[in-house]
């Protein structure tokens, strides 16, 4: 905690007090109306944008402007018609395997998995033919998720 302010500052890695961080801000305080809770709210912001600035020059966000390595999984799936089939398909994915995000498309006939860890290949046609469907050919690759505004960097 920073000393008589009570903000945790040290899992940010910052050495500061709060009203050091309050002069980092990009506008004056005194043309906050303090009263209104759009105020706070635009306080937050700043001061979250501010501890966002100050990680990037620590360099503790190198990982996040990277992107996270994960695993797609792409799954042939005949015999789906409807939303319900891809709704099917993607519910029983979710509850045997530990996935990120899981999309079916009839009009494609695949499942696209995206997950932290390889998952099991001979696991995954069984849980999909038990449903009714037939899994065909399996296709795993890396993939980098980006942020939301990676676009942006060079």
């Amino acid at each position: 905690m920073a000393a008589d302010t009570g903000v945790p500052l040290q899992p940010y890695g910052l050495r500061r007090d709060r009203r050091d961080l309050f002069a980092l801000l990009p506008w004056p305080l005194d043309q906050l109306d303090h009263g209104t809770e759009s105020a706070g709210h635009l306080l937050v912001l700043g001061l979250g944008l501010v501890l966002l600035r100050e990680m990037k020059k620590n360099g503790e966000l190198k990982g996040a402007e990277q992107g996270i390595q994960m695993i797609q999984t792409t799954v042939k799936v005949s015999g789906m018609a409807c939303s319900m089939c891809e709704a099917h398909i993607n519910d029983t994915i979710r509850g045997a395997f530990p996935v990120e995000k899981v999309s079916s498309s009839h009009s494609k006939g695949e499942t696209v998995i995206l997950s932290k860890e390889p998952l099991d290949e001979k696991a995954q046609p069984a849980a999909i033919d038990a449903t009714g469907y037939k899994a065909g050919e399996i296709c795993t690759e890396t993939y980098v998720k980006r942020g939301l505004f990676s676009f942006l960097k060079k």
